[in-house]
């Protein structure tokens, strides 16, 4: 740990604050009565905004919003407590409404290095079962001016968390008769904050606690590190701390006291348990202290601060510098470290500074050093033997060149999109360890550029530079060869091949930062949306209202789309679900995300629909196994139209996802639950999302929806009409082909005349060159006519992006639905992942003449 000569720094203060924890009584029978008698605190030190020196530290209450943390994702307000030294900085929640998993407040939410980048802090929750605290007071116990450590307290009572609950049961150990507090002490000169969890018996009888719990969340822009594992953390036993770490900041959460044994790995979420079968004195106190972290953004930094914690001595510090092959420092270039042995365990990793030299420490023995720099050519392991005295060795790093892009419409216009840069020898990847970024299609570098400008930093070679916009566009291409410390230029034309006309297009199942599985910043997320030609993008991260709109708006990118705000409700029960478009409340966790916890299905969907009457209630990948899957869950049988349960079964949707980035042949048990319901009478709307919660390696927009409206321009984009649309099945799925048909004047969610028992179905199918369209598939009730082959014979020889513009008779002997698919071949690379599809929503024969669709089945 970092800190100025005259303060040593502690595993653990000693005891717990002498306040007097509680009043013991007589010793008689238990009384959950007891009460709490710890002071609470006041506001604290008044001035936060002077910057410390060495061996000063502050605590008080923000009431200047300037005295708040900065980075992309911080969630700290006025009223809530800031602690603070001249070397990292924390804020303490207040007892307010509170985002993420703990909805009461009090926790750590932001934690940044003094001079750093910014917070990008994720949860932390201290369970007894399923139980955290819930605030009554938040206060300052020390605000650090008589040169002691500061400590903040915040003090309360056990209270549920939903989501916890919802995984082991809310009457898991039913709640304890407990009064907590936490008390978050900050030494001056120290980089760790410690965070004293204290359990104070409220009988006057002795309890048993068998399971704590400290569950963390990931994603907001950092990873999980583990010792001996690196950025690839599995299979582990019994550790001392967990890392988190990101590109310019990196925490660790260490329990000096009690082991953490991991109990669930899943999504970015780590649940471990601290102590089992742990008894607290009648009327007495236990406590569990951790230290949470804040260093520099690599390995090293964090690990450097976590032994000082641990008091690890007798590591030999090697130094040097990265250097390019005419001397020159390198910046910024990752030195990985991996023990020389049979499992190649990974050790460490330094980041190079301004002037190219890095610093690591490490145990005597034989390692290999890898040095990863951006834009450059990889080179071969170093071997180094380390030994019991200082050392260095310098790394020298392959050669580098730049290639400017222009991309631009085939009119002169720029436009957002992704230029992606193949090399002709394939660049090789590193183990995950690393944690090194990795670009699919095969790419040395992807970039989103919002004006059409970019530059790429690259290893010498040749490269095919590809530029593109989704699924409207042609592809444009260059090649270029670039020779160290060499500078080309590409100027790359795309054109819009596919006319949609009426339609605009979204993709209605995307995550980013406040997903906790998740490290997609919403200011990077919106460039690649831009970039994928989505005109309409839904925001669905976990349990959290988003809003993509102030990103796209400080990108400048309201001429190309639009957000539409949403969520995704994940219960862990019986499934996920998408609503949207709904509006934030700022006033509530999570900013108004519904509470699904305690519902069950037909009750959430009943007050979703009260709460927004116009929002549409989206069943995501429902036929995922256990809890993610809805018809899963029910047990729903298309063939029989019966359910195994059938009193948690509801119809209150109004769209479900017969493709959640999948394509069509691939998902052919969701396409036949479509038409179960559609036999029923069940109008649902069928929807095709990406569900990508990493914009580089899930792309977004594969596939996609075109849903019918008045406008063609995003910015004028009706929200009411948007949701009206998709309700009335007026959306056609785009999984790189698209489709439109009608029937007259009649289009997809609506009835057209069939009393004459022959309909001319009008399909128009366009997809630019690049992709391949095969086979033209008209359904029927369900059933597949026969397959029409698609080729230069039935392409428009004027417009080879239209590859059928023509009618089908379609002969119905009763009340029917009618729709097409399109399947291709080939891949979508490097534009996307998948293989290209499309699928129009129905269209409603009616035979009988009354008007109407008539099912031929019931539920």
């Amino acid at each position: 740990m970092a800190c100025s000569d005259d303060v040593e720094p502690q595993l653990d203060s000693g005891p717990p604050v002498k306040d007097g924890a509680t009043d013991l009584g007589d010793g008689g029978a238990p009384d959950t009565g007891i009460p709490l008698n710890l002071p609470k605190g006041n506001d604290g030190h008044a001035k936060l905004s002077e910057a410390l020196k060495s061996g000063q530290v502050r605590a008080g209450k923000v009431t200047d919003k300037g005295n708040l943390l900065t980075g992309v994702k911080v969630e700290g307000q006025v009223g809530d407590f800031k602690i603070y030294n001249d070397k990292v900085a924390f804020i303490i929640q207040a007892a307010r409404v509170s985002d993420g998993w703990n909805p009461y407040g009090g926790e750590v939410i932001d934690a940044a290095k003094i001079g750093g980048k910014g917070s990008l802090l994720g949860e932390m929750l201290m369970a007894v079962y399923v139980n955290i605290l819930k605030p009554t007071s938040v206060g300052v116990i020390n605000d650090g001016s008589d040169g002691k450590a500061a400590v903040i307290r915040t003090m309360g009572s056990p209270e549920i968390v939903p989501y916890l609950a919802s995984v082991m049961g809310e009457t898991f150990g039913g709640k304890p008769a407990l009064h907590l507090a936490i008390d978050y002490i900050l030494e001056p000169g120290s980089s760790a904050l410690q965070i004293k969890h204290r359990l104070i018996n409220a009988t006057n009888a002795k309890q048993t606690l068998p399971l704590m719990i400290l569950a963390l969340t990931g994603g907001d822009g950092v990873n999980w590190y583990a010792e001996g594992q690196g950025f690839a953390p599995k299979d582990l036993n019994k550790v001392d701390w967990v890392g988190m770490i990101g590109p310019k900041v990196g925490y660790a959460l260490v329990s000096p006291e009690d082991q953490l044994l991991p109990l669930v790995s899943y999504s970015g979420v780590w649940v471990h348990s601290t102590e089992f079968k742990k008894q607290l004195p009648a009327a007495g106190e236990m406590t569990r202290s951790f230290y949470l972290v804040v260093a520099d953004g690599e390995p090293e930094a964090v690990q450097r601060e976590v032994r000082a914690l641990q008091k690890k001595t007798g590591l030999t510090k090697v130094t040097g510098t990265v250097k390019d092959s005419a001397g020159a420092g390198v910046a910024s270039a990752r030195v990985h470290v991996y023990k020389d042995d049979s499992k190649k365990t990974y050790a460490t990793m330094s980041r190079s500074d301004a002037t190219g030299a890095y610093t690591l420490e490490l145990a005597a023995g034989k390692y290999q050093f890898v040095v990863v720099a951006d834009g450059r050519a990889a080179v071969k392991a170093t071997a180094v033997t380390v030994g019991t005295s200082a050392a260095t060795q310098d790394l020298v790093v392959g050669g580098t060149g730049t290639i400017k892009v222009t991309v631009t419409e085939d009119l002169g216009a720029a436009l957002p999109a992704k230029v992606v840069f193949t090399p002709k020898t394939s660049p090789g990847s590193y183990p995950s360890s690393f944690g090194e970024r990795r670009f699919p299609h095969g790419a040395s570098f992807i970039d989103f550029p919002t004006d059409g400008k970019s530059t790429a930093t690259l290893p010498p070679g040749t490269y095919t530079v590809h530029a593109s916009r989704g699924y409207e566009y042609e592809v444009a291409t260059a090649s270029v060869t670039l020779a160290e410390g060499g500078a080309e230029t590409a100027a790359l034309k795309i054109k819009r091949s596919v006319d949609t006309t009426g339609y605009q297009c979204g993709d209605f199942h995307l995550h980013g930062m406040w997903s906790p599985d998740s490290n997609d910043l919403y200011d990077f997320k919106v460039r690649v949306l831009a970039a994928a030609g989505l005109e309409l993008p839904v925001a669905t991260d976990h349990e959290y209202i988003a809003d993509y709109g102030p990103y796209i708006a400080a990108a400048g990118l309201q001429k190309w789309m639009t957000g539409i705000v949403g969520e995704e409700l994940t219960t862990l029960v019986y499934g996920h679900f998408n609503i949207f478009p709904i509006k934030q409340d700022n006033t509530k966790s999570n900013k108004g995300a519904h509470v699904w916890y305690r519902q069950s299905p037909g009750t959430m969907f009943a007050e979703v629909k009260k709460t927004w009457p116009a929002s549409i209630n989206q069943v995501n990948h429902p036929r995922s196994a256990a809890m993610g899957g809805y018809f899963t869950y029910v047990g729903w049988d298309p063939k029989t139209g019966t359910f195994a349960k059938k009193s948690e079964w509801s119809t209150n949707f109004d769209a479900y996802e017969v493709f959640n980035s999948g394509s069509y042949k691939a998902t052919k048990k969701e396409v036949l639950d479509w038409y179960s319901f559609l036999d029923r009478g069940f109008l649902v709307t069928g929807t095709g999302n990406s569900d990508s919660h990493n914009a580089i390696n899930s792309e977004v927009g594969w596939p996609r929806n075109y849903v019918k409206l008045s406008t063609d321009d995003p910015a004028q984009a009706s929200i009411t009409e948007f949701a009206k649309a998709i309700k009335e099945q007026k959306v056609t799925i785009n999984g790189g082909i698209y489709v439109t048909a009608s029937v007259g004047t009649k289009g997809m969610g609506e009835v057209a005349d069939a009393t004459s028992k022959k309909v001319q179905l009008s399909v128009k199918v366009q997809a630019p060159s690049w992709i391949k369209a095969s086979k033209l598939i008209v359904i029927v009730g369900g059933k597949e006519m026969t397959p029409i082959t698609l080729d230069s014979s039935t392409a428009d020889p004027k417009n080879p992006a239209v590859r059928y513009d023509n009618k089908i008779e379609v002969l119905p002997t009763k009340d029917t639905y009618v729709h097409v698919a399109v399947t291709g071949s080939g891949s979508l690379s490097p534009v996307s992942r998948g293989t290209p599809f499309a699928m129009t929503n129905p269209i409603y024969l009616d035979v009988d003449g009354n008007g109407v669709y008539d099912a031929p089945l019931s539920f």
